[in-house]
């Protein structure tokens, strides 16, 4: 006869729970509460665009490889309390920063339509870019999906905002690009 609850809810929120009982009946009762990331797991990846999207690996665990060819800090070759992201290219270079975490952020990008399962298989890896925040710039093909892997060193946990900036290196011009119409007169 007990009741349960199942809500999507967002990081920072207050929420509020109302509990009573049926028809005028009181007593004492136990508020049993959890969450879980809908990202947690490589399998379930959710979409991430250009731009700034908020995130936090809090409550997360770990399912990815070891990078063992990353030059991560301090002999941790692991990408711990890992999320997961994918993320489709518009250009031909793309940097992903999480320059302004709250804690000691990992970041890695795998160049494979599957999740990675074997050591040393990331395309761009970072550890401490900025601070002890990560941030990759990697060669990237407009309309190909890569995973985006957020985690932190050793057990740091904590949240920010992953920014995804589109044609940010090599000279690249992509992200104000314009379309030409090749049937307009030129003068």
């Amino acid at each position: 006869l007990q009741s349960a609850v199942d809500a999507q809810v967002l990081a920072g929120h207050t929420y509020y729970i109302r509990v009573s009982g049926y028809n005028g009946q009181y007593g004492l009762f136990n508020l049993h509460t959890g969450f879980e990331l809908p990202n947690d797991q490589c399998s379930n990846a959710l979409p991430l665009g250009n731009g700034v999207t908020p995130f936090s690996n809090i409550g997360a665990t770990t399912d990815g490889p070891q990078e063992t060819l990353c030059p991560f800090c301090c002999g941790d070759l692991q990408i711990n309390q890992d999320i997961w992201y994918v993320y489709t290219a518009t250009c031909s270079a793309t940097t992903i920063s999480l320059c302004g975490s709250n804690y000691d952020t990992k970041l890695a990008v795998y160049d494979t339509p599957s999740c990675p399962s074997s050591p040393g298989t990331a395309l761009a890896c970072s550890d401490d870019y900025c601070n002890l925040q990560s941030q990759v710039t990697f060669p990237s093909i407009p309309g190909h999906t890569y995973l985006v892997r957020v985690g932190g060193y050793l057990s740091a946990t904590g949240s920010g905002t992953i920014t995804v900036t589109p044609g940010a290196a090599l000279n690249d011009t992509c992200a104000s690009a314009t379309t030409l119409n090749l049937n307009e007169p030129r003068l």
